[in-house]
């Protein structure tokens, strides 16, 4: 080898480690956060996508493969599908036509709410109004899209949702999007044939969701159906869609009352998107001898995406409502209604419905420049109106007022934020969302606003990021392993704190509530069983058919224990007769033994001590009136022991089959570390599975025919 090919190796060798310094730095990347904004943005963004994929679904000669951009992972192969039943996909475009009220000419109109449920670090998830169109051209679906508001609105930097809370408006069809504000504001974006998923780490945009149109996997290849029964003999048929290598993407399963839609069901596995970095690089080499290479290099690693589960309910009557859900990895994320409008009718005028918002943050923004009291409580009323107007859902009603107290703190106005906290704020919560709210502001190192948040709730302290320890609500460990009086104890101090707002009796609660849970005086009841007593809670304070807390002699601490007594006994008062009661309470722990033996059989002591907890909660509130459902008919023999292990361990090992199935998956898509993280609840869905079947055999013991002992 002479000198100048010497030379030559040498810069190839150096190009090569630039490209491994380039892919190295793009696979370290942490795309956790990306992942959570790019969910919820797509999630807010469904209604559209229903639109378009129904539109090529029953005009343009696509198969049946509803909300295709949620199972995008950009990649240039397209996954293959099959149906279970000859004639489903015709049948499932037929009837989908006919549920959206789909005209002739594929015209359809929907007006749709979607909510998100879940916070991304401090970004508040957001509540969206759609008002959308679709029209078929020669050129494919065309749709109009109008957003009439987003909810919160009073911080738009810390809402889940990258465009405007005063409403704009969306034109897409096959080759790109163009976005207008009505005030001048405007945007688009023509797209490639084939796009790419380019995005920061920080960074996922209203068009990154529509420009997933473009994605390679996009379309799927349709195999050959069986053929085995008529199209019409099933009430449901699944399509099943896997990769390229054959590794299962997707199940749906339609379900059919008749020939109309009942439901379209989405169970996805975790998905490896393929990210592409943001910047793109050129590597030059010249080695001297007069060829200038120029190479263009653009890293690209995996974003990890959770499993989703997804289902859209129509309702009896076609052609007038739907309802949407999802969850991402089993945590609630999403839910939504659809309300079908009639083709024919014109496309109303602009309502301005976004001047609400727009209204609210002017404002807002004057209220803390001003700083006068009276304004800062004038724009804490606008935020309040705003959220009647628009009938906001829970989750974006506490989400506004906690940003505006946020904003009111930064701007140095903390008596403000304190007021709107404790009178509006907290009359609001549920049980567990303060200490989440502190944790997220510690978390954003913004602790004196976690520390106001905490002063306000009643929470000592600080999350501490070392330990990952929580804020505590109480003086106490309520969550304390084995006690099973958690739910029940922040059932009542929530109920108070939204009637009673008085500081001193509250903190006296929280010590009665702990003090209780020591002594064993609180039932450990279901999430059912402690709504009820809520409810039942707040309207005897709110209406006076209990005596107040005010109302007692002796100090706030007693007057919090003869409260908690009394709520007790509520939860603990049976409607049934005692022998009913304990036939009912002796079959449910024959078959709850039978199924933690079965447990133990399968070697899962974790679970074991998880279903062991539930059953035991379960079994706590049969025959009182929180829960007549598992009400038996009459006082029977229990059922038999042998025969109940026997059933309930085929259920059990079904489920360990899933789950395991569920480990291999992830394990070959995302690694094995990504697979140890998820391992960790493997467990709590055993247990939940195990539960789930003692429940069933319960109600078929309870409810089926059999010997009535006398």
């Amino acid at each position: 080898m002479d000198a100048a090919d010497r030379v030559r190796a040498a810069v190839e060798r150096e190009a090569a480690r630039l490209r491994e310094t380039l892919d190295a730095a793009e696979a370290g990347q942490d795309l956790r956060s990306l992942a959570r904004r790019r969910l919820t943005v797509d999630a807010a963004l469904v209604p559209l996508h229903l639109v378009r994929d129904a539109m090529e679904m029953t005009m343009g000669g696509v198969d049946a493969d509803l909300l295709r951009f949620l199972r995008a992972e950009w990649r240039s192969e397209p996954p293959h599908a099959r149906w279970s039943h000859a004639g489903a996909a015709a049948r499932a475009r037929a009837s989908l036509a006919a549920a959206l009220g789909m005209d002739g000419a594929g015209t359809l109109r929907l007006r749709a709410r979607v909510a998100l449920l879940q916070w991304t670090g401090t970004e508040a998830p957001p509540a969206v109004d759609w008002e959308i169109e679709g029209r078929m051209s020669p050129a494919g679906p065309a749709v109009t899209a109008r957003c009439l508001r987003v909810i919160p609105a009073s911080d738009p930097e810390h809402v889940g949702f990258p465009l405007p809370s005063a409403g704009f408006t969306l034109h897409w069809d096959r080759d790109g999007a163009r976005y207008d504000d009505g005030a001048g504001n405007r945007h688009a974006e023509r797209w490639a044939a084939d796009a790419a998923f380019i995005n920061p780490s920080d960074l996922y945009a209203v068009f990154d969701g529509l420009r997933a149109e473009r994605s390679g996997d996009r379309n799927c290849r349709s195999a050959a159906t069986a053929a085995d029964e008529a199209p019409s003999a099933a009430t449901e048929s699944v399509r099943t869609m896997e990769r390229a290598d054959g590794s299962p993407l997707r199940t749906e399963r339609w379900s059919w009352d008749g020939s109309r839609l009942a439901s379209v069901s989405w169970s996805q596995h975790a998905l490896a998107v393929v990210h592409q970095a943001p910047q793109a690089a050129e590597i030059v080499t010249d080695a001297g001898d007069g060829n200038v290479s120029r190479t263009p290099h653009r890293p690209t690693s995996m974003m990890a995406v959770p499993p989703i589960e997804a289902v859209l309910q129509a309702e009896n009557a076609p052609g007038t409502s739907m309802t949407f859900e999802m969850t991402v990895d089993g945590e609630p994320w999403a839910q939504g209604r659809i309300e079908v409008l009639p083709p024919s009718d014109p496309w109303p005028e602009d309502p301005h419905s976004g001047a609400e918002a727009g209204n609210l943050t002017r404002a807002i923004g004057m209220a803390l420049e001003s700083g006068a009291p009276a304004n800062l409580a004038l724009a804490a009323d606008m935020a309040e109106a705003y959220l009647l107007a628009a009938e906001a859902p829970h989750v974006q009603r506490c989400a506004e007022r906690e940003l505006l107290a946020r904003r009111m703190h930064a701007a140095g106005h903390a008596d403000a934020a304190r007021m709107l906290l404790s009178s509006r704020w907290l009359r609001d919560l549920r049980a567990g969302e303060a200490p989440a709210a502190v944790e997220r502001w510690c978390k954003a190192l913004d602790r004196p606003f976690a520390s106001l948040l905490g002063e306000a709730a009643g929470i000592t302290g600080c999350a501490d990021e070392a330990s990952g320890s929580r804020a505590e609500e109480a003086p106490c460990d309520l969550a304390a392993a084995g006690s099973g009086c958690e739910p029940l104890a922040r059932c009542v101090l929530d109920a108070v704190r939204q009637t009673a707002m008085d500081g001193a009796s509250d903190r006296a609660l929280r010590v009665a509530l702990c003090e209780a849970c020591a002594r064993g005086e609180l039932p450990a009841l279901d999430g059912a069983a402690c709504s009820a007593i809520g409810a039942e809670l707040r309207n005897a304070l709110r209406n006076g058919l209990a005596v107040p807390l005010a109302a007692d002699d002796g100090t706030p601490i007693d007057r919090a224990r003869v409260l908690v007594h009394r709520t007790c006994e509520a939860a603990a008062r049976p409607v049934v007769g005692p022998d009913l009661r304990d036939s009912m309470r002796q079959g449910w722990g024959v078959i709850s033994a039978a199924a933690l033996a079965a447990l133990r059989d399968a070697s899962q002591p974790d679970a074991v001590e998880d279903a062991r907890r539930m059953l035991k909660a379960t079994e706590a509130i049969l025959g009182n009136r929180f829960y007549p459902a598992l009400d038996a008919l009459s006082v029977r023999e229990p059922p038999g022991r042998g025969t109940m292990r026997d059933a309930l361990a085929v259920r059990i090992q079904a489920a360990l089959a899933t789950e395991a199935r569920r480990g291999e998956t992830v394990a070959r898509l995302l690694g094995p570390a990504v697979e140890a993280d998820r391992s960790r609840s493997s467990a709590q869905r055993i247990a939940e599975a195990a539960v789930a079947a003692v429940m069933e055999e319960y109600l078929r013991w309870a409810r089926g025919p059999g010997t009535a002992a006398p």
